[in-house]
């Protein structure tokens, strides 16, 4: 349980022997950061038995320990590491259903275009190909060579 926060002031000159002779017990409900001279409401204190009491408050039931939660196979699927290995596999498994199923005229025009993209895209040059990563980075241009180069007209 957690408990409203107190302040419990002992006092007295007694002989500290428990008897009670001489002792004073006052109690206030308080909060973090108040004041020392801020006490607040004063709870009735009394003495049952040799026993000081007053009333404690509740405030709330903690919980300290937690359910487990079972096993969901739904919360699996919902996981985006298998959404994408799912489509991936739906995509791998079902391409050659798909082009079984297309008619002969379409399934010619679209082997002749993955043909002509696949020699196309071998023979293009890469940007990134000549790219020195290092010099970049110095802050250096590219390396020049001492031939010299033909630029034209410069007027």
């Amino acid at each position: 349980h957690a408990f409203a926060p107190l302040r419990v002031d002992v006092s007295g000159t007694g002989a500290g022997d428990g008897n009670g002779v001489g002792e004073k017990v006052q109690v206030w409900g308080t909060f973090r950061g108040n004041e020392w001279g801020n006490k607040g409401e004063e709870y009735a204190v009394r003495k049952v038995g040799g026993v000081w009491v007053w009333e404690v408050r509740v405030i709330a039931e903690k919980e300290y320990f937690f359910e487990r939660s079972g096993f969901s196979p739904l919360s699996l699927l919902k996981n985006p590491m298998i959404l994408i290995a799912g489509v991936s596999m739906i995509i791998v498994f079902g391409m050659p259903y798909l082009m079984d199923s297309m008619d002969p005229e379409m399934r010619a025009e679209f082997e002749e275009r993955q043909k002509s993209t696949s020699i196309t895209s071998g023979t293009a040059a890469n940007p990134l190909q000549n790219f020195d990563a290092a010099a970049w980075l110095a802050g250096s241009g590219p390396k020049r060579s001492d031939t010299p180069v033909e630029k034209g007209i410069t007027r």
